[in-house]
């Protein structure tokens, strides 16, 4: 809207002043806009991230689990073979 007139009176007419300042509104509402928007999508990788993380963590926890049940069911298999076999043994002795 400024221009250089020469020293002269710069006349705004109404319209052109609220068609500027509705411009300029629409202008910052669209920054404030993108600034939340950006916001928002920062928080949702974050939760997602997160989420990621945490079910990462829950299945390493479950395979360790998982992993120690069958280490047990191994060595309890193991000691009763065992037992058994020092029981033939046991008896070959005893006969």
């Amino acid at each position: 809207l400024a221009s250089n007139n020469s020293g002269r009176a710069i006349v705004y007419l109404p319209n052109k002043v609220r068609q500027a300042r509705k411009l300029h509104q629409e202008k910052e509402d669209a920054k404030e806009a993108d600034i939340a928007r950006k916001a928002e999508d920062k928080v949702r990788r974050q939760l997602a991230k997160d989420d990621k993380q945490r079910i990462k963590e829950m299945t390493k926890a479950s395979k360790a689990t998982k992993k120690k049940h069958q280490l047990d069911a191994e060595g309890e298999k193991k000691r009763a073979a065992d037992d058994a076999c020092y029981a033939r043994e046991f008896n070959k002795q005893l006969k």
